[in-house]
């Protein structure tokens, strides 16, 4: 039983963990395209 348990949990955190890595990529990718702009506009 405890088992079972567990499994889901992991697979829960491991979304999680996908969903934040997700964020900062976009997090990073918005800030190149700042740059870039700002770059292109110069």
């Amino acid at each position: 039983m405890s088992d079972k348990n567990i499994k889901p949990k992991e697979k829960n955190t491991n979304k999680e963990i996908q969903i934040r890595e997700l964020k900062q990529l976009e997090k990073q990718i918005d800030k190149h395209i700042e740059v870039f702009i700002r770059l292109k506009d110069k």
